[in-house]
């Protein structure tokens, strides 16, 4: 593949993902996994998150957050702590491991865009992702997201 086509799949990759924003695919279907929302959120704020600030972006109950923290941190890729000066409210952040963990994932999901685009072709990734876009859209409008 050369530069040219990876770093088309790549911006495909990313405009798709602003399409199916996180709070809304989580509302839409159950298939989503909390837990990797979790991580790709914790990935993108290197100084981690409030427990809460979790809460409201996955978009699930405070129970689920405490789970996916304590299998994070049994595993080794989250790590609680708490901000200097500040030791009421719990913050969260990626251990080494974790951002590895996010970074392969990150890295897969970009193969699987590549094959796609090389598959598919131009064409029919920017009509599929206007296609999800407009369903997205009418979703928003019939306030089921």
């Amino acid at each position: 593949m050369t530069e040219e086509e990876r770093s088309y799949c790549s911006n495909t990759l990313h405009r798709f993902s602003d399409v199916l924003d996180v709070e809304s695919l989580s509302k839409i279907s159950a298939m989503t996994s909390a837990p990797a929302i979790a991580f790709g959120y914790l990935y993108q704020r290197p100084e981690g998150a409030s427990v809460s600030e979790l809460v409201s972006h996955v978009g699930c109950r405070p129970s689920r957050i405490t789970a996916i923290i304590n299998a994070g941190e049994k595993k080794g890729t989250l790590e609680r702590f708490h901000k200097h000066g500040d030791h009421r409210r719990v913050f969260v952040r990626l251990t080494k491991s974790g951002k590895k963990e996010v970074e392969t994932y990150r890295n897969r999901l970009l193969l699987v865009a590549s094959l796609l685009c090389e598959h598919f072709g131009k064409e029919k990734i920017e009509s599929f992702i206007k296609d999800v876009d407009d369903a997205i859209t009418f979703l928003r409008s019939k306030e089921v997201c």
